[in-house]
């Protein structure tokens, strides 16, 4: 078909009396697949007509006869054609410009759910910092976390890698708060040019099958760009375990905060563990999972003047690739002497399970 413009606005239907939401695709225009919304000017001729289509009502299949108005080169209304033709369209007044944007732009700011455009920038996008201030959708938005999506190596065939990179987008993606009100902020740049936009989506990093994001019920949940991966640049590093004893069991999941950049390092990591496990807890064998897979153990080794040392062990050579993608370990204890740690778990938290736990308790 080309390219093309759409025209986008509601009607009545005659039949059902339902409200039918429209989106009509002309190739009158300059076909760069601009949106035309009521309030729009449109036409740079100044013009003024009726835009006559025919559109099914997709609730009870009945095809209706409308006319869009253009006054002045304005989208100031839609109409039955039968109704149009009684109309005098130098009769009809100009309106507020940009009219359907603006209630919509309204509407996301009253819900901080949506897309916000921010203008143009030259040159690479960079990122925020935890604890900046993002204003979107009118809202001062406190970072709490920031990721970055970056294009994974999953694709062997060379032609979907060659595609999957022509349409990347730049991109950083925050945990932010506001308000009591916790959001995904993704902010991109447009893979064509300068332009780029922050869109604001529910609270969750939970990914849904391509089906379920169509549902409409599903528009605000955040999905990573296709053939990417969520990489941590500045987050909170979650730490939890299970419990040891009865008296224990009343701080589960013992959770700990710390903070975990892209320059963080083995050392680092080792510094909050040992933190973690302080000198009057129990001895044990700790086994440290992410999303159920076993990473690293630690452990207390017995030195020979009775004393004991902490020692911190990685398992797996990709441990920071795994952690940045999912910031959160859950520590399995065994007794020192017992036998192996399980490499798999079916129960522990995540870091989507952290973050809900945090929400719940306002942190």
């Amino acid at each position: 078909m080309g390219m093309f413009d759409t025209f986008w606005g509601t009607y009545t239907c005659p039949c059902c009396n339902r409200e039918v939401k429209f989106e009509e695709q002309t190739k009158e225009y300059e076909n760069v697949l601009a949106d035309f919304l009521l309030g729009d000017y449109i036409d740079k001729g100044n013009r003024n007509y009726f835009y006559d289509f025919i559109y099914e009502c997709p609730y009870c299949d009945m095809s209706s006869e409308l006319s869009i108005a253009v006054r002045n080169g304005q989208y100031v209304g839609v109409y039955y054609t039968e109704e149009a033709k009684k109309i005098d369209i130098m009769k009809l007044r100009n309106i507020e410009d940009g009219y359907q944007r603006n209630r919509d732009y309204d509407k996301l700011c009253i819900e901080k759910l949506g897309r916000d455009d921010a203008g143009y920038i030259e040159g690479e996008l960079v990122g925020k910092n935890v604890g900046d201030t993002l204003t979107v959708l009118r809202t001062d938005w406190k970072v709490l976390d920031v990721f970055k999506e970056e294009l994974s190596d999953e694709f062997n065939d060379e032609e979907k890698s060659t595609w999957k990179k022509f349409f990347y987008r730049p991109s950083f993606i925050y945990r932010a708060k506001a308000d009591g009100v916790y959001r995904i902020i993704a902010e991109r740049k447009h893979h064509f040019g300068s332009s780029h936009y922050f869109y604001v989506y529910e609270d969750g990093f939970d990914q849904l099958n391509l089906k379920e994001y169509y549902d409409e019920k599903n528009i605000h949940r955040y999905k990573i760009q296709d053939g990417c991966k969520l990489v941590a640049v500045n987050v909170n590093l979650y730490f939890t375990r299970d419990s040891f004893c009865m008296a224990d069991d009343c701080l589960a999941p013992n959770m700990a905060i710390y903070k975990w950049t892209e320059n963080s390092d083995f050392s680092d990591l080792e510094r909050m563990i040992f933190e973690y496990f302080y000198d009057g807890l129990p001895r044990f064998r700790w086994g440290g999972y992410i999303k159920g897979e076993l990473i690293m153990e630690f452990s207390y080794i017995k030195e020979d003047d009775g004393g004991f040392k902490k020692e911190l062990k990685m398992l797996v050579p990709e441990w920071k690739e795994l952690l940045s993608e999912n910031p959160c370990i859950y520590f399995e204890h065994i007794e020192l002497n017992g036998l192996m740690l399980p490499k798999k778990l079916t129960n522990f938290y995540d870091y989507a399970e952290a973050i809900r736990l945090c929400k719940k308790r306002g942190k």
